[in-house]
Order: C-alpha cells, then structure tokens, then sequence
C-alpha cells in the first residue's frame, strides 16, 4: 500500500473479527444434545445460552485485541447473533466449506504452530479444553462464514471509475502526506507531585485552557509561567504529525496556526499546545495512488454493504434477546448446531 495512505482506517463491524479471533469464540457445547442452562437468546431456533456466553466472555477478557473489538458482554451476544445468523443464511445457500478445505486450513494451522503430528495438536487442543473434532467444525464455520460474505457482500461490491475518483475527492486529506508543525507548550510535569497537588494543577490549567484563545495569550501565560517548579513552557520543535505520540497527534492534528489544542493528558502530566507555524502538504496525484484509492474505497464500501446485509438478516430473522441480569430459571435448551 502507498505509504501516503497508510494512516487511513476505517471502522470495522464486529462481525469482522479475524479468524484466529473468532476461533476462540465458538460455541464449547458442540457436540452436546441438551443441556440445563439460561438463555441469553434464540435466533432462528437456536438458542445462545448464558454459560457459552459466560465462557466466551472470560476467553475475551484475556485477549486485550478482542476487549477493544467487544467491550462488554452486550457486544459479545450481539457479535454472536451475527455469527448465527450468517451461519443460517450460509445453509439456505447452501455454502458450506468442503472437508477437503478444513483440512487444508486444519495442516496450515498446525505448519504455523510448528506441529508435525495431528497427536501434537490433540495434546494442544486439549490443553485449552478443546477436542479436535469440535475444533475441525470451528474451522469449518468460519470458513463457511468467509464463503457467504464473499458471496453476499464483497462479490457485490464493484466501484467504478468515476466511484473511486469521488471517493478520492471526498478524502484528500487521508492521502495527503501528514503536515509539519511548530509547536509550543505549558505542561504540568505530575512527578512528585501529591494528588492533591495534581487536582490543583489540573484545575489550574483547565482554567488557562479558557483563558488563552491564541498566538498572543499563549505566549504571554508561558512568560508569566516560566521558572515555575514543575511547569514545562516553551517552543518544543517542528514535527511531522506522523512522528508525535498518538495522544499528542490526536489533540492537534486539526489546529491551524494561532491555534491552541485542548487539554492533553501525556504519561507525564497534562498540557496545552500552540501551533504556532502549520505546513500542510497537498495530496499525492490520483493517477499516482489510484489502486490505493480504489483498495480504500472498496473497503469502506463493503464494509457499509456488510452493515446493510447484517441489517437485512436481523430484520427477518426471529430473534429474542433476554436480559443479561435477568434471573429466569434455568430450562433445557436445545445447544444443538
């Protein structure tokens, strides 16, 4: 990909998890007829029961990629729900991965784990609680879900020229290489600081905050300031946008010159920035970028068109959602895929 590029994101559903994700998130019951247990919901007629949820939950919990992607157990069902309803829609498809495939996928997992043997990787499943014939049909799901998202929604999503030209137009700052500022600051350092003394600096600077509204105000808070144990205040360099920590990027990287940034939390305390100078850079050629453009573009459309078809799916299908805090008794329910 275009370097120029690189910082574009886009946001990406839940139902999106990748598949070493999603592998630790399939249901353990597989195999299991009927069990005693509460129901957190029933889509179609299958039925989400808490203790998979419970379960999966706490497999979440220990993956800090997967407690960003599913912040609560909320998120976790509704991902879920998504899971079965694709699955569902893949059999009325008729799209299933074949066996040939899982054990194509199943001998690469093992090459990329480093094991030679299928008893090795039984030893490992085991490990983690899993039997090698449930872990083969988690194989098998996600690569049926791979299947009919490519059939439902990737497979339609073509831009044309002209599509891929406004998507470019709509987003040259993305495509732009990142500007150059001159920046100044007032930060409190909180080393050796008291939390008292901490709050009384926060507050302290919260009110400069609505005090300075430019170029000048600034620069006369970092003369009234200077020599005060604690304070940092002064110019700080010029910097590409790229090259300042995340936090600090965020906070100025829509200030214009005379401009001042909102208060900045960093490891070492709080600040205020100036942009006393901005130098932005215009964007790179369409011409120059165009399967750039175009890779983005389509990303961003599939993943509105992945939206739309989840939206579809959960329209038509029968689906109940039980409270997580409910206190129902526990009934038999039908965990069978």
């Amino acid at each position: 990909m275009n370097p120029i590029a690189m910082h574009m994101t886009f946001p990406r559903p839940a139902h999106w998890l990748p598949l070493v994700f999603l592998l630790l998130l399939t249901a353990p019951a597989v195999g299991r007829a009927t069990v005693i247990d509460r129901i957190a919901a029933v889509v179609g007629n299958q039925a989400i029961t808490l203790s998979e949820l419970d379960e999966m939950w706490g497999q979440v919990q220990q993956d800090p990629q997967l407690a960003m992607l599913l912040p609560d157990r909320e998120a976790l069902l509704s991902h879920l729900i998504d899971q079965r309803l694709q699955l569902q829609r893949a059999r009325e498809l008729g799209v299933a991965a074949t066996p040939e495939a899982v054990e194509g996928a199943l001998r690469e997992i093992m090459h990329n784990n480093g094991l030679t043997k299928l008893s090795d990787l039984e030893a490992a499943l085991a490990a983690e609680g899993k039997e090698l014939k449930a872990f083969r049909r988690e194989i098998q799901d996600q690569m049926t879900l791979g299947r009919v998202t490519q059939r439902e929604v990737r497979a339609r999503v073509q831009l044309s020229d002209a599509e891929v030209r406004q998507f470019y137009d709509a987003h040259t700052d993305a495509f732009s290489p990142p500007p150059t500022m001159r920046l100044r600051q007032i930060q409190v350092i909180f080393a050796g600081l008291s939390a008292d003394d901490r709050e009384a600096a926060r507050l302290q600077m919260e009110t400069l905050s609505r005090e300075i509204t430019g170029t000048d105000a600034f620069l006369a808070a970092e003369e009234r300031l200077a020599g005060t144990p604690g304070i940092s205040a002064g110019e700080i360099g010029t910097f590409s946008l790229g090259d300042l920590r995340p936090e600090l990027a965020a906070a100025v990287h829509r200030l214009e010159a005379g401009q001042v940034s909102e208060l900045v939390s960093l490891p070492a305390g709080i600040a205020l920035f100036l942009a006393q100078e901005v130098s932005r850079n215009p964007p790179a050629p369409f011409e120059a970028i165009a399967d750039t453009v175009r890779e983005l573009g389509t990303r961003e459309a599939v993943a509105r068109r992945t939206d739309e078809w989840m939206a579809g799916l959960r329209r038509e299908a029968h689906i109940v959602i039980q409270p997580l805090d409910s206190q129902v008794e526990a009934v038999p329910v039908s965990v069978t895929p």
